[in-house]
């Protein structure tokens, strides 16, 4: 996510284009990346502070879910 001059934030995804300088405030782990790019514009979103282990363990859950191994908790 960065933050513009004019003070908005922006969640970049993927295939974003250059930043040009913006500060970047915070990153969207991968396992939330497919919930963040369903989102209508000015949705509201939450940011939580996340290990690089939590985020693992999160992605790994995820494609769990997706290969039919276990279900996603809600």
């Amino acid at each position: 996510m960065q933050i513009a001059s004019d003070g908005n934030p922006t969640v970049l995804l993927v295939e974003h284009q250059t930043t040009g300088g913006d500060a970047v405030a915070a990153c969207v782990i991968y396992a939330d990346l497919p919930i963040v790019a369903q989102l209508r514009p000015g949705a509201r979103v939450r940011f939580s502070l996340v290990s690089v282990e939590e985020s693992e363990a999160a992605l790994a859950e995820r494609v769990d879910a997706l290969s039919g191994t276990r279900a996603m908790p809600n």
